[in-house]
């Protein structure tokens, strides 16, 4: 959760959060030491943190996801995950006495909780560092109070070193746990899309969050706007495939939008499936769309083509941004994209979708081994 100084209730959260801390404090002086491997933290239990903590679980190790969200506690309470709620004081004993603490996001009282109880931390990385604006250049001096901060690739760290100007010793190029899940899920699309029900191929959506003020119903290339969804309803006729829609986890869908998907035929939302995790989708995916994700990364493992949709965007070019890589099809209009669906079933030309020499650049150092190496860190 990201802190509002403006907003009354987000100081509330964080004096409850104090308290809950010094009370755990205090039971943890007192109480009997308890054995907890690893506690997982970040704004849910997906991608990277996901990997790992199933990976762990089938090894019998003792760990748990902290959430500061009750809706998210909740949630994944009902699915039988192991799951703490950081304002119960009780569930903070077992943060304290853990011996491992891995994070996809910013962690409360980190300083602390590495002085006190001498629990070893790792950032986990939610999505891979490209083009940081300057105004937000200098959260990343937090990560120094991390053992390691986990990077996906050589290309990456040298994103870190380059346009964050991070000094710090502690980038480690693990490669993402996520991706390497990815490639082997790939190997059983035809099991997963026969769970599911899902005889066509399938397109995945899979926008960036809304990043401008302006209405995103007036963008011609979102969700949010009905004209869009006619669009592309009606050009996936007789096409043999299906949209599957997932929005970004801090975007809404609008009820005109979801009426709309619900009626149509050929457009899907991903909460239609309930797949297991966002892994699954992608690797039943033939073709990506997408704006301005970092999505696109993961999905370079599987070679498959990818659209970017040229939607309203805060982001301005910058050399070197990856985004701006000549080798990505931009879609800037209707026409462009009409044409894009017209040729979806001619594969010679569907190779021209997939960046290969992008790839190349991002995978520097990636061995697909993410998932033994962070397990063997976790165990020393």
């Amino acid at each position: 959760m990201k802190f509002d100084k403006l907003n009354i209730l987000h100081y509330l959260i964080f004096f409850t959060a104090f308290s809950s801390f010094l009370l755990a404090f205090i039971f943890s002086l007192i109480v009997k030491k308890l054995e907890i491997h690893t506690i997982f933290y970040g704004h849910n239990l997906n991608g990277n943190l996901l990997v790992i903590y199933n990976e762990m679980l089938k090894n019998e190790k003792k760990v748990y996801f902290l959430t500061i969200n009750p809706k998210t506690y909740l949630s994944l309470k009902k699915k039988n995950i192991k799951v703490l709620f950081a304002l119960y004081p009780k569930h903070m004993v077992k943060v304290f006495n853990a011996k491992n603490v891995v994070a996809s996001h910013d962690l409360f009282f980190h300083k602390q909780i590495k002085t006190y109880f001498n629990i070893k931390t790792y950032h986990a990385g939610h999505a891979m560092v490209n083009k940081v604006p300057i105004n937000l250049i200098k959260k990343f001096k937090n990560f120094k109070n991390y053992d390691e901060v986990w990077l996906f690739s050589n290309f990456e760290k040298s994103n870190w070193e380059s346009e964050i100007k991070y000094k710090f010793n502690n980038l480690v190029v693990t490669g993402y746990p996520r991706v390497d899940n990815l490639k082997n899920l790939y190997n059983k699309k035809e099991l997963i899309k026969s769970k599911y029900d899902i005889k066509n191929g399938v397109i995945l959506f899979a926008p960036t969050v809304d990043l401008t003020k302006q209405n995103p119903k007036q963008d011609i290339f979102s969700y949010k706007n009905i004209n869009f969804l006619s669009f592309l309803d009606n050009l996936l006729i007789g096409s043999n495939y299906s949209i599957i829609i997932k929005p970004h986890y801090k975007s809404k869908v609008t009820k005109e939008s979801v009426d709309f998907i619900n009626k149509s035929d050929n457009l899907f939302l991903n909460d239609n499936f309930k797949f297991n995790d966002d892994n699954e989708l992608i690797a039943i995916s033939d073709i990506l769309m997408t704006d301005w994700s970092t999505v696109f990364i993961d999905y370079m493992v599987l070679e498959k083509p990818t659209i970017f949709l040229n939607s309203n965007t805060i982001f301005n070019e910058t050399e070197g941004d990856i985004f701006y890589n000549k080798e990505l099809m931009r879609i800037l209009d209707y026409k462009t994209l009409t044409e894009f669906f017209h040729n979806i079933k001619d594969k010679d030309i569907l190779k021209n979708y997939f960046p290969s020499d992008l790839k190349d650049m991002v995978y520097q150092g990636v061995d697909h081994k993410s998932i033994d190496l962070i397990l063997k860190k976790l165990s020393n």
